[in-house]
């Protein structure tokens, strides 16, 4: 690697396949990924990839408009639409638009780079009414005058007919550099989130928006991710909620922070979507262990479309869907080198 961080990006999926840190201690691998004889198709655990055309959950997979609805294809016995459903954008081989590997050597930048990967999804693409043109661009971030680096993605997308679209990356952190057997139990995480959708025992969102003081999900102060998750305590499966983020949707601005004390990494993230699901993993299996690693997914709400009180998540043709989300690692023990 010849930059602090590299990252690879495969057009599958448009998914984050490696992500590596070089740190003081050495060069850690921040994120979940499969070795090349173990990858898993279609993925069940979307391990790095980037979902749509709905991320999340809407209910029994039903969409109303006006007078009209129509219903999105679901797993063989799910009751609900999940992540766009079974065939859906994270299985699907993204075109590459554009791009270059270094764009700017100037005294004030370390080097950066980016890839544009454009995807089209037709009318009724797994029962979503409407065709889609959707572009991904990733780019990395490092100024020589500052001790991050990290990267960013931004979407956009465009539609001729009357559809609902919520993109979001599914990839898997682990600061302490992903191993066999590794678990983020003991990483430390901050939500900047006053409010969260409670759900269902189906994980659907009730429709309401409540203050997390009180429950599990009050990560306003840095706390454990275990101190939540495991038998006997009050989610026995970990972390899988929608955060509401503070502020004002549509300007950048914090979401979450996580840190390992063993690795001394730090990451921070700041999106412009309204909310973030939070997912630690408790329900990953072979070739991973549950809690191998922790999903930070900036997007609209669960079953927005469905639900009067959440933001509007329907895109009208001449309208333009875009939203972008950074992530910046610094270490602890020294800068990142």
């Amino acid at each position: 690697m010849e930059g602090p961080l590299a990252i690879d990006i495969d057009a599958r999926g448009a998914s984050i396949r490696s992500l590596r840190l070089r740190t003081p201690a050495g060069v850690l691998e921040l994120c979940l990924r499969y070795s090349e004889i173990a990858v898993l198709q279609p993925d069940p655990y979307y391990v790095g990839a980037m979902v749509g055309r709905y991320a999340g959950r809407i209910a029994r997979g039903h969409l109303q408009r006006d007078e009209n609805s129509c219903l999105l294809a679901r797993a063989p016995g799910e009751r609900h639409c999940l992540h766009g459903g079974p065939d859906g954008f994270s299985a699907r081989p993204w075109q590459v638009k554009e791009y270059t590997p270094k764009i700017d050597d100037s005294a004030s930048c370390r080097g950066s780079s980016r890839l544009i990967l454009g995807l089209h999804s037709p009318d009724g693409d797994q029962g979503f009414p409407g065709a889609l043109d959707v572009e991904v661009l990733f780019e990395t971030l490092s100024s020589a005058g500052s001790p991050g680096v990290g990267f960013a993605y931004e979407v956009r997308a465009s539609c001729d007919a009357p559809t609902v679209v919520n993109l979001s990356s599914h990839a898997y952190f682990n600061l302490e550099g992903w191993t066999a057997g590794a678990t983020v139990l003991d990483h430390e995480l901050v939500l900047h989130a006053a409010t969260y959708t409670p759900c269902d025992a189906e994980n659907i969102p009730l429709g309401v928006i409540a203050s997390v003081a009180g429950t599990p999900f009050d990560y306003r102060e840095w706390r454990r991710v275990g101190d939540v998750t495991g038998d006997g305590r009050p989610l026995p499966l970990g972390l899988d909620q929608n955060m509401i983020i503070d502020g004002t949707p549509g300007t950048l601005r914090p979401a979450a922070a996580l840190r390992s004390r063993a690795s001394g990494v730090q990451m921070f993230v700041a999106t412009s979507q309204p909310a973030l699901q939070v997912y630690s993993g408790g329900y990953l299996g072979s070739p991973f262990n549950k809690f191998a690693g922790i999903c930070l997914e900036t997007q609209n709400f669960p079953d927005a479309p469905n639900q009067p009180a959440f933001p509007n998540a329907w895109l009208l043709p001449g309208e333009q869907y875009r939203h972008r989300t950074e992530f910046q690692f610094t270490c602890s023990s020294g800068t990142v080198s």
